[in-house]
């Protein structure tokens, strides 16, 4: 569906430069350690890997609140730095704070920092964001407001690559995970699709090559073992530009695939799991399935025709299904 947040909405982010970083802390990120962003098309923005609380993860964390529109001002956002922070020339932050387009504004509640970031894009399609903290005194009296930024962020998209799983009964978007070079990629944050017996991965990649290597473990179940069978193969283009991989279950019970494509700079990641269905009742199959098959401490999500299944593995039952 069309997305109803504009750009930059609707995708994954990673720290390409860092333009100013506040000089009176002492921890400080590099682009390999600053966390990954997620801003979705209803505003909500999910983190990951930020090593601030010492709890630095692979798995997307959602931020409370959400963002909204907001006007950059000298009173709230240029006064939020100090100028010995800055990273880059007078006439690239001059160029920038000139170029912008739109800004979005998140306050995180209930945090004890008053954390705020703000999103900004620009009008040549440029994506930076901000992390900041928030003097509520501010509020009621301008002169005292200590409010301060503490990282200016140059962004670039990660989501370059995206996956239709079809299937005669089961067809999903699946966005990869996209893991820097040097990064280990984790098998229980893998986002999952669900394919009936067999079916066909679509994919579309947004950078300029005319072939598409994907790797496969597939985890073949041969009764109380299970082997990993390890293929690549090399998809070409269709005239509409998109790769397309047949896939299908190879026994009979419920078995899972690894997918990585390999890009310039990391690898994309994503999980199918093949459904040996041959009732009509497919949804209570993929019920089972989940409840069977995911025992993490965090939320499994699977599309399945409309319906959004939330399981929590800490009751081991089905948290319940919303319609969307």
């Amino acid at each position: 569906d069309k997305l109803h947040a504009p750009e930059p909405f609707g995708h994954t982010y990673k720290v390409e430069e860092i333009w100013y970083c506040a000089p009176q802390y002492s921890f400080h990120y590099s682009t390999d350690t600053a966390p990954r962003y997620q801003f979705t098309s209803d505003y909500v923005m999910f983190v990951s890997g930020d090593g601030l609380d010492d709890t630095d993860t692979a798995e997307w964390v959602q931020l409370r609140g959400g963002f909204e529109e907001v006007e950059i001002t000298t009173e709230n956002f240029d006064n939020y730095f100090v100028m010995s922070g800055f990273r880059i020339s007078k006439d690239r932050w001059s160029t920038f704070r000139s170029n912008i387009k739109k800004a979005w504004r998140i306050d995180i509640e209930n945090d004890v920092n008053n954390v705020f970031y703000y999103l900004i894009y620009t009008k040549s399609g440029e994506v930076y964001l901000t992390y900041g903290y928030h003097d509520p005194e501010g509020e009621t009296d301008p002169h005292s407001d200590d409010s301060s930024i503490r990282w200016l962020f140059k962004l670039a998209r990660t989501d370059l690559l995206r996956c239709n799983a079809i299937s005669e009964a089961c067809n999903a978007y699946i966005e990869p995970n996209y893991y820097p070079n040097g990064v280990e990629w984790q098998y229980d944050a893998l986002p999952v699709a669900i394919i009936k017996e067999s079916g066909t991965l679509i994919f579309s990649a947004d950078w300029n090559t005319d072939s598409l290597v994907v790797s496969e473990d597939y985890y073949r179940s041969y009764g109380s073992d299970t082997r990993i069978e390890k293929e690549t193969y090399t998809l070409t283009p269709n005239k509409e530009g998109m790769f397309a991989l047949e896939v299908s279950l190879r026994g009979d019970e419920v078995e899972e695939a690894v997918y990585f494509i390999q890009a310039e700079t990391g690898v994309y990641v994503m999980k199918i799991m093949f459904m040996p269905v041959t009732s009509t009742d497919l949804a209570q199959a993929i019920s089972n399935a989940i409840l069977s098959h995911y025992r993490s401490d965090e939320p499994a999500r699977l599309t399945f025709e409309g319906t959004l299944w939330l399981k929590s593995a800490r009751t081991s039952q089905m948290a319940g299904a919303k319609h969307y």
